[in-house]
């Protein structure tokens, strides 16, 4: 199995860390091959800190993450053959010590380690042709009944959001391909979106798939009950730290489409207008249509 870089300029470093040398630095499209089977995450858990093989951690709330299998190694170093210190079981949450997780590979340039988000599945066929933007003078139509995007990983709410709005005017596009359009440039697993004033995501839009968009922030509850349900809305609140996207509004709730979870703080089907002073202030995103 080969791996690409997704992004320009990705350093190749001689350890698994920010801090570490650069080796090389490498464009996109850099076919790599990683040296083992597994991308390696530093975490600390119950006094312990150690590294932990990626395939056996997923998502957790509060930005931990959660040991998926029984009998996981908490080992020494980002290596099978390195020390263990601990043996953790299925559930246990452990907290990561930086946003990266690390994969070692090999390139012409020599072997070092890459942040595991600059990286991406390579294989001998071509890539998927990009889905098309519309052509000039395409009308499009809304359809506020589109089914609602879930993120599967706590930083893709603006991905998801992004892509309820281009289902919503007809425009298909996939995850693969919602991502590859948005990381790293416009968001990362470290932070989310980039820019909180939903300028990426205007950019992308554009610059990915020819649709015309324009961003508001700060924006009000009346502007947005205003567009909502008439064209496509992403929102962002900063001490929310969520993107959603808004199919209605009811008369007095904004109702949403990436509610993006099931907890008391991302769960919310619908924002009134209380919660939205709460957990603003909100930028957002608009597509017109006619």
């Amino acid at each position: 199995m080969q791996l690409r870089v997704t992004d320009d300029g990705v350093r190749l470093r001689s350890d698994p860390s920010t801090s570490a040398a650069i080796v090389a630095s490498l464009s996109a499209g850099t076919v790599v091959t990683p040296t083992s089977p597994f991308g390696w995450r530093q975490v600390s858990a119950g006094g312990n800190s150690g590294w932990i093989a990626e395939t056996f951690l997923a998502d957790a709330d509060g930005g931990q993450l959660r040991v998926t299998d029984d009998g996981v190694r908490l080992r020494a170093g980002p290596s099978t053959s390195a020390a263990i210190v601990t043996s953790l079981g299925a559930g246990t949450l452990v907290s990561p010590s930086s946003p990266f997780g690390w994969r070692q590979v090999s390139t012409g340039g020599g072997t070092g380690w890459i942040a595991a988000t600059f990286l991406a599945d390579a294989d001998d066929a071509p890539a998927p042709t990009p889905s098309p933007g519309p052509t000039p003078g395409t009308r499009f139509r809304f359809n506020a009944n589109t089914p609602t995007e879930l993120q599967l990983q706590d930083w893709t709410c603006s991905i998801r959001s992004t892509m309820w709005c281009l289902k919503s005017i007809g425009i298909a596009v996939t995850p693969a391909e919602a991502q590859d359009a948005m990381s790293p440039r416009y968001c990362n697993s470290a932070v989310g979106l980039l820019d909180a004033s939903g300028a990426g995501i205007v950019a992308v839009l554009r610059d990915r798939w020819g649709v015309q968009a324009f961003n508001r922030n700060p924006v009000s509850f009346d502007d947005v009950a205003g567009w909502a349900g008439k064209c496509p809305v992403a929102l962002g609140g900063r001490a929310w730290g969520h993107w959603t996207a808004v199919r209605g509004f009811d008369g007095e709730r904004l109702v949403l489409a990436n509610p993006g979870g099931t907890g008391p703080r991302f769960g919310q089907q619908t924002l009134d207008r209380q919660q939205f002073a709460a957990l603003g202030s909100f930028s957002a995103v608009v597509i017109p249509v006619d």
